[in-house]
């Protein structure tokens, strides 16, 4: 009867910052929504790359307000998983930073050339 419910309990994994997790299904979890949140942002990209929008406008309008309503930067106490997702949306917002500048700077220099 032991040996059953021990090998029906959840594996027990020590996190680097200490804590115990007893769910593989969380880390699971966030694999898969990460995976998702890729695929998500590829129409994006390619309404970019068409002129429907521009990369200022997705991180002005979409990425910044969205991460900022959820906090995503902002939430403390996070596992290891937890901190390598907030470093990808980090790095991702920085990224589209960059770009929405490099777009401005490009369509400032296109009006400065056409109207010249």
């Amino acid at each position: 009867m032991a040996a059953a419910a021990r090998s029906a309990a959840p594996e027990l994994r020590l996190e680097p910052s200490g804590e115990v997790w007893a769910n593989r299904e969380i880390d699971e979890t966030i694999e898969r929504d990460l995976s998702q949140a890729e695929l998500l942002a590829a129409p994006v990209l390619s309404l970019a790359r068409s002129g429907i929008f521009s990369p200022e406008i997705y991180y002005k309008d979409i990425a910044l307000p969205f991460v900022r309503m959820l906090g995503a930067l902002d939430i403390t106490g996070v596992t290891s998983a937890g901190q390598h997702a907030q470093e990808k949306i980090a790095a991702h917002m920085e990224e589209a930073a960059e770009r929405a500048g490099r777009y401005r700077a490009l369509a400032e220099r296109l009006e400065r050339l056409a109207t010249a």
